[in-house]
């Protein structure tokens, strides 16, 4: 099923406030695996509408 861009911005908004992913999915009524796709590549949503989020560090290294 295809969501409008309106309600990935609405989804990813609640994640950026604190919301968990997975609360997000519950609220929300879709997989969680969409809520981490939509993170990975977000809709055109306009910069700085939610934090940066920190490089991920494994083994001492920055994640790529």
């Amino acid at each position: 099923m295809a969501y409008s861009k309106d309600f990935r911005c609405l989804v990813l908004d609640f994640v950026a406030n604190g919301g968990s992913k997975a609360e997000a999915a519950r609220r929300f009524g879709i997989s969680r695996q969409s809520v981490f796709d939509w993170l990975k590549h977000p809709p055109d949503h306009k910069p700085g509408t939610w934090p940066e989020r920190e490089p991920e560090v494994r083994s001492g290294r920055v994640a790529s």
